[in-house]
Protein backbone atom coordinates (compact mmCIF):
# COMPACT_ATOMS: atom_id res chain seq x y z
CA UNK A 1 0.00 0.00 0.00
CA UNK A 2 1.29 3.45 -0.95
CA UNK A 3 1.21 6.16 1.67
CA UNK A 4 0.07 9.41 0.78
CA UNK A 5 1.99 12.20 2.31
CA UNK A 6 0.26 15.35 3.04
CA UNK A 7 2.63 17.55 0.63
CA UNK A 8 4.14 17.51 -2.83
CA UNK A 9 6.74 15.58 -4.82
CA UNK A 10 9.03 15.75 -7.90
CA UNK A 11 11.26 14.48 -10.25
CA UNK A 12 14.34 17.10 -10.81
CA UNK A 13 17.50 15.98 -13.41
CA UNK A 14 20.28 18.44 -13.45
CA UNK A 15 23.58 18.81 -15.16
CA UNK A 16 26.17 21.47 -15.57
CA UNK A 17 27.16 23.60 -18.94
CA UNK A 18 26.21 21.64 -21.99
CA UNK A 19 26.58 22.89 -25.34
CA UNK A 20 23.40 21.02 -27.40
CA UNK A 21 21.84 22.08 -30.42
CA UNK A 22 17.98 22.35 -30.01
CA UNK A 23 17.26 19.21 -32.45
CA UNK A 24 19.22 17.22 -29.40
CA UNK A 25 17.26 18.77 -27.03
CA UNK A 26 14.26 18.04 -28.42
CA UNK A 27 15.32 14.11 -29.57
CA UNK A 28 15.67 13.83 -25.68
CA UNK A 29 12.49 16.03 -24.99
CA UNK A 30 10.78 13.27 -27.27
CA UNK A 31 12.68 10.37 -25.60
CA UNK A 32 11.52 11.52 -22.01
CA UNK A 33 8.00 11.84 -23.06
CA UNK A 34 7.37 8.76 -24.31
CA UNK A 35 9.04 7.17 -21.94
CA UNK A 36 6.80 8.46 -19.21
CA UNK A 37 3.68 7.90 -21.78
CA UNK A 38 4.22 4.07 -21.00
CA UNK A 39 4.40 4.52 -17.69
CA UNK A 40 0.66 5.61 -16.77
CA UNK A 41 -1.65 7.31 -19.05
CA UNK A 42 -1.63 10.27 -16.87
CA UNK A 43 1.80 11.13 -18.31
CA UNK A 44 1.19 10.08 -21.72
CA UNK A 45 -0.59 13.60 -23.17
CA UNK A 46 1.20 16.89 -23.04
CA UNK A 47 0.33 20.26 -23.87
CA UNK A 48 2.44 23.33 -24.38
CA UNK A 49 1.85 26.14 -21.77
CA UNK A 50 2.53 29.99 -22.17
CA UNK A 51 0.75 31.83 -19.64
CA UNK A 52 -1.71 29.03 -18.59
CA UNK A 53 -2.76 25.98 -19.46
CA UNK A 54 -5.66 27.62 -21.92
CA UNK A 55 -3.30 28.76 -23.73
CA UNK A 56 -2.80 26.17 -26.44
CA UNK A 57 -5.77 23.03 -25.58
CA UNK A 58 -4.14 20.53 -28.45
CA UNK A 59 -2.20 17.54 -27.43
CA UNK A 60 1.25 18.31 -28.65
CA UNK A 61 2.34 15.61 -31.32
CA UNK A 62 5.70 13.89 -30.09
CA UNK A 63 7.82 14.49 -33.05
CA UNK A 64 11.33 15.83 -33.24
CA UNK A 65 9.99 19.01 -35.32
CA UNK A 66 7.03 19.91 -33.01
CA UNK A 67 8.87 19.48 -30.19
CA UNK A 68 12.23 21.51 -31.52
CA UNK A 69 9.27 24.64 -32.23
CA UNK A 70 8.25 24.69 -28.55
CA UNK A 71 11.91 24.89 -26.99
CA UNK A 72 12.90 27.33 -29.85
CA UNK A 73 9.71 29.88 -28.66
CA UNK A 74 11.33 29.48 -25.08
CA UNK A 75 14.44 30.83 -26.08
CA UNK A 76 15.49 34.03 -23.47
CA UNK A 77 16.12 37.63 -25.11
CA UNK A 78 17.52 40.36 -24.24
CA UNK A 79 14.97 42.69 -22.57
CA UNK A 80 16.08 45.75 -24.35
CA UNK A 81 16.94 44.71 -27.96
CA UNK A 82 14.98 40.99 -28.22
CA UNK A 83 18.26 39.53 -29.33
CA UNK A 84 18.17 35.80 -28.10
CA UNK A 85 20.71 35.19 -25.44
CA UNK A 86 22.63 32.41 -27.00
CA UNK A 87 24.63 30.54 -24.02
CA UNK A 88 21.12 30.51 -22.13
CA UNK A 89 20.10 27.67 -23.98
CA UNK A 90 16.12 26.89 -24.76
CA UNK A 91 13.02 25.98 -22.77
CA UNK A 92 9.65 25.02 -22.56
CA UNK A 93 7.31 24.33 -20.24
CA UNK A 94 4.43 21.41 -20.65
CA UNK A 95 1.05 20.18 -19.28
CA UNK A 96 -0.69 16.91 -19.37
CA UNK A 97 -4.45 18.89 -19.85
CA UNK A 98 -6.15 17.66 -16.58
CA UNK A 99 -7.24 19.81 -13.72
CA UNK A 100 -8.21 16.90 -11.77
CA UNK A 101 -6.15 15.06 -9.17
CA UNK A 102 -3.85 13.97 -12.16
CA UNK A 103 -2.57 17.54 -13.31
CA UNK A 104 1.34 16.91 -13.92
CA UNK A 105 3.82 19.34 -15.44
CA UNK A 106 6.88 19.85 -16.53
CA UNK A 107 10.02 21.95 -16.96
CA UNK A 108 12.72 21.95 -19.10
CA UNK A 109 16.06 24.01 -20.33
CA UNK A 110 18.73 22.34 -22.41
CA UNK A 111 21.17 23.42 -24.42
CA UNK A 112 22.55 25.84 -21.22
CA UNK A 113 26.26 26.94 -21.44
CA UNK A 114 26.00 29.73 -18.76
CA UNK A 115 27.73 28.73 -15.48
CA UNK A 116 24.90 30.19 -13.70
CA UNK A 117 22.22 28.88 -15.07
CA UNK A 118 21.81 24.68 -14.80
CA UNK A 119 20.42 22.71 -17.42
CA UNK A 120 17.61 20.70 -15.99
CA UNK A 121 14.30 18.89 -16.16
CA UNK A 122 11.58 18.67 -13.70
CA UNK A 123 8.38 17.08 -13.79
CA UNK A 124 5.79 17.62 -10.69
CA UNK A 125 3.51 14.72 -10.87
CA UNK A 126 -0.15 15.85 -8.84
CA UNK A 127 -0.79 16.41 -5.31
CA UNK A 128 -0.87 12.58 -3.77
CA UNK A 129 -4.47 12.23 -2.82
CA UNK A 130 -6.15 9.05 -2.27
CA UNK A 131 -7.80 9.29 -6.10
CA UNK A 132 -3.98 8.74 -7.65
CA UNK A 133 -1.81 6.38 -5.48
CA UNK A 134 -0.96 4.57 -8.55
CA UNK A 135 1.02 6.97 -9.94
CA UNK A 136 2.99 6.56 -6.58
CA UNK A 137 3.75 3.12 -6.39
CA UNK A 138 7.91 2.71 -6.58
CA UNK A 139 7.97 0.90 -10.02
CA UNK A 140 6.32 4.15 -11.60
CA UNK A 141 8.51 6.41 -9.57
CA UNK A 142 11.65 4.57 -10.65
CA UNK A 143 10.31 4.64 -13.73
CA UNK A 144 9.38 8.75 -13.94
CA UNK A 145 13.49 8.98 -12.73
CA UNK A 146 15.07 6.31 -15.24
CA UNK A 147 13.19 8.30 -17.97
CA UNK A 148 15.14 11.32 -17.06
CA UNK A 149 18.44 9.98 -16.60
CA UNK A 150 18.06 7.69 -19.94
CA UNK A 151 16.82 10.85 -21.90
CA UNK A 152 18.44 13.97 -20.46
CA UNK A 153 21.80 12.42 -18.99
CA UNK A 154 22.51 14.09 -15.99
CA UNK A 155 24.91 14.32 -13.43
CA UNK A 156 22.13 14.14 -10.75
CA UNK A 157 18.19 12.99 -10.25
CA UNK A 158 16.12 12.65 -7.44
CA UNK A 159 12.57 12.06 -6.51
CA UNK A 160 11.62 14.06 -3.66
CA UNK A 161 9.19 15.42 -1.25
CA UNK A 162 9.06 19.24 -1.09
CA UNK A 163 10.23 19.50 2.70
CA UNK A 164 13.07 17.08 2.03
CA UNK A 165 14.08 19.31 -0.66
CA UNK A 166 13.77 22.01 1.46
CA UNK A 167 15.56 21.03 4.01
CA UNK A 168 18.55 20.05 2.02
CA UNK A 169 18.06 23.66 -0.31
CA UNK A 170 21.84 25.07 1.42
CA UNK A 171 23.59 21.86 1.83
CA UNK A 172 25.98 20.42 -0.20
CA UNK A 173 24.51 18.76 -3.44
CA UNK A 174 23.58 15.92 -4.26
CA UNK A 175 20.35 16.35 -2.95
CA UNK A 176 19.11 12.96 -1.38
CA UNK A 177 15.45 11.68 -1.71
CA UNK A 178 14.16 8.48 -1.80
CA UNK A 179 15.74 7.45 -5.12
CA UNK A 180 18.42 9.79 -5.94
CA UNK A 181 20.87 9.16 -9.12
CA UNK A 182 24.62 10.20 -9.14
CA UNK A 183 26.93 10.07 -11.89
CA UNK A 184 30.31 8.70 -11.07
CA UNK A 185 31.93 5.40 -9.21
CA UNK A 186 29.73 3.64 -6.79
CA UNK A 187 31.40 3.97 -2.74
CA UNK A 188 32.79 0.95 -2.43
CA UNK A 189 31.52 0.73 1.39
CA UNK A 190 27.80 -1.04 1.54
CA UNK A 191 24.84 2.02 2.08
CA UNK A 192 23.39 2.34 5.46
CA UNK A 193 20.50 -0.14 6.56
CA UNK A 194 17.27 0.41 4.59
CA UNK A 195 19.42 1.72 1.58
CA UNK A 196 19.48 -0.18 -1.65
CA UNK A 197 22.36 1.15 -3.97
CA UNK A 198 22.44 -0.43 -7.96
CA UNK A 199 24.44 0.31 -10.92
CA UNK A 200 22.81 2.73 -13.60
CA UNK A 201 23.61 4.17 -16.64
CA UNK A 202 27.56 6.27 -15.80
CA UNK A 203 26.40 6.19 -12.05
CA UNK A 204 24.39 4.69 -9.80
CA UNK A 205 21.21 4.92 -7.89
CA UNK A 206 20.32 4.95 -4.49
CA UNK A 207 17.17 4.31 -2.53
CA UNK A 208 16.06 4.82 0.36
CA UNK A 209 12.99 1.96 1.86
CA UNK A 210 10.06 0.81 0.08
CA UNK A 211 7.95 3.75 -0.39
CA UNK A 212 8.40 6.88 -2.19
CA UNK A 213 6.32 9.33 -0.17
CA UNK A 214 7.25 8.44 3.66
CA UNK A 215 10.94 9.15 3.98
CA UNK A 216 12.64 10.04 7.34
CA UNK A 217 14.93 13.21 7.81
CA UNK A 218 17.19 10.95 9.92
CA UNK A 219 17.30 8.35 7.11
CA UNK A 220 18.24 10.99 4.59
CA UNK A 221 21.06 12.20 7.45
CA UNK A 222 22.86 8.28 7.24
CA UNK A 223 22.77 8.37 3.64
CA UNK A 224 24.49 11.98 3.25
CA UNK A 225 27.05 10.94 5.84
CA UNK A 226 27.37 7.75 4.05
CA UNK A 227 28.36 9.85 0.70
CA UNK A 228 30.27 12.17 2.46
CA UNK A 229 28.16 15.31 2.17
CA UNK A 230 26.58 14.71 6.15
CA UNK A 231 28.29 18.52 6.92
CA UNK A 232 26.11 20.92 7.74
CA UNK A 233 23.50 18.55 8.70
CA UNK A 234 19.59 18.96 7.68
CA UNK A 235 18.18 21.65 9.96
CA UNK A 236 15.52 20.03 12.20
Amino acid sequence: MVFVADESAYVGAYWGPRAEPVEACASRLRTFLTRLGALHPALAEWHATVDGPNDDSAPLKLDDDTLRDRLTRGRSRGDFDGQIIEDLGYRTSLWNGREDDWEAGIMVTCGVTADAVPNAVVLDPPFPTPHNTELFRPSIVRGMVEAAVEAWAPERAKFITNSLDERQERLPLPQVGWLTYVTGEMPTDPPPAGAVMNPFGDGFFLRIGNEPLSVGAADVQQVRDWLGIGVPRLPD
